[in-house]
């Protein structure tokens, strides 16, 4: 999806500034990863929440795929069966000749 993509960059490029300043102030190692480990954790969440949103939002379309895909398979399913029928009667009646009828009109194909 295209704006979740645009979300995701923007929430890259937020957390990337963010983090470019922590670095930029004056704070102690230890202090400096707390924040960076909260960001962190924070930026996941974020990325983990609009993956929810994306995917809720999608699933009434890969509902209906699977009801399509499912509806697809039984169709293809009896139409395996009808080819497999026709295939039957025309072996049943291709050495059926008529003599009644002219040559060329008798159903079979064989000369």
């Amino acid at each position: 999806m295209p704006g979740s993509c645009r979300c995701s960059t923007a929430l890259d490029q937020a957390r990337i500034i963010t983090c470019a300043a922590v670095h930029q102030i004056t704070a102690s190692d230890t202090l400096r990863a707390k924040v960076l480990r909260s960001i962190s954790g924070a930026h996941q969440r974020l990325v983990s929440a609009t993956t929810g949103l994306v995917l809720e939002a999608v699933s009434p379309y890969s509902e209906r795929l699977a009801i399509a895909q499912q509806r697809t398979t039984e169709l293809r399913d009896k139409v395996g069966r009808a080819e497999d029928k026709r295939a039957d009667l025309e072996r049943k009646f291709a050495s059926t000749i008529d003599h009644s009828q002219p040559w060329d009109q008798r159903g079979n194909t064989e000369w």
